[in-house]
């Protein structure tokens, strides 16, 4: 049993019987979702959690972390759903909007949301079209992949994370906490993956961000499409949409549509 990190927010009073357990994007942990999403949503009366999966965060496991895959990741949102004892609404960002998808191809639970999620159909495509569309911007991610912030440059990869509206103390202090990714997990994630899901499927809303250099807007609506489901794209955003300047629209949709689909949740 992996040794995980699980930071939680508590509502002074509980307004939804429902748990939320958040699920970071490659390069990050729990953290990503600490300065605004879980007290926000706690203050909303939810009781909000973020995992660290393997090797990030303070989770165990960095030792090993090169060759994780995303299976593992799988089996570490299991133990931390298993941990919480009541069944949560997923929230899977970028790489953990797939570790979502695939955890529920087996199991069951209320409901997921999917922000700027991995799509089904691979990324191998999509990286491609972002090699040619930036390829300076593209060099960068492939540094950041291989050696970290090292020799990465904040400067340019701020335009693929965050929109021009955000001040670049805030966009800087994020590249200040990103580490290194599992080449494992990177290779697994250009492949496509199976869109079946447990039975009965959970609702699942789908949402993503129009400047979005990573998954743009052709994947997040592919991704819907691919669910039976529709779309959410908001303006003047970018990939981190937890932490960009628009952060507080996203929450309040997310939490609109939990009170629409699940008055329990």
């Amino acid at each position: 049993m992996t040794n995980l990190e699980i930071i939680s927010r508590y509502p002074k009073a509980s307004e939804h019987a429902t748990p939320l357990l958040f699920v970071h994007g490659a390069f990050c942990g729990a953290w990503v979702w600490e300065k605004h999403f879980l007290p926000y949503f706690a203050e909303h009366g939810c009781a909000a959690h973020a995992l660290s999966l393997r090797g990030h965060g303070r989770s165990s496991g960095r030792e090993r972390l090169l060759w994780a895959s995303i299976e593992d990741y799988v089996q570490d949102l299991h133990q931390a759903v298993t941990q919480l004892g009541t069944q949560p609404v997923l929230i899977g960002h970028s790489m953990g909007g797939v570790v979502v998808q695939k955890y529920l191809q087996n199991k069951t639970l209320p409901a997921a949301v999917l922000m700027a999620s991995g799509p089904p159909q691979g990324m191998l495509t999509a990286s491609l079209m972002m090699a040619l569309r930036n390829p300076l911007l593209y060099y960068q991610i492939c540094l950041l992949q291989t050696f970290g912030m090292r020799l990465s440059s904040a400067n340019v990869l701020r335009k693929a994370v965050f929109s021009d509206l955000l001040p670049d103390a805030k966009a800087y202090e994020f590249f200040s906490r990103v580490q290194n990714e599992s080449l494992r997990v990177a290779m697994e994630l250009a492949w496509p993956h199976s869109v079946r899901l447990a039975d009965p499927p959970p609702r699942l809303l789908v949402l993503g961000a129009e400047q979005d250099f990573f998954i743009s807007p052709i994947l997040v609506r592919a991704t819907a499409e691919a669910y039976r489901t529709k779309a959410v794209v908001f303006p003047d955003m970018s990939h981190a949409m937890m932490l960009d300047v628009g952060w507080r629209q996203v929450a309040d949709y997310i939490l609109d549509w939990l009170a629409e689909c699940s008055p329990s949740a």
